[in-house]
């Protein structure tokens, strides 16, 4: 956790990818789509290709849900 803590923090992109996929599938927290979105975009700010992927079918996934 505290990895996890440090490397947000410092703004590392994988990590931030990580928390977001971990907060879209309610993996080890509680499902939060809105927070999952914005470590997505923080993610695909810095050129991380797997957060531009699953950004661009966010609001479609999103929209499908309802």
């Amino acid at each position: 956790v505290h990895y996890v803590i440090c490397s947000l923090v410092r703004g590392i992109a994988e990590s931030q990818h990580s928390l977001a996929v971990c907060l879209g599938n309610a993996q080890g927290v509680a499902q939060d789509m809105a927070e999952a979105k914005l470590w997505l975009q923080k993610a695909a700010a810095q050129g991380h290709a797997g957060a531009r992927v699953k950004l661009e079918g966010f609001d479609a996934m999103m929209q499908s849900m309802q």
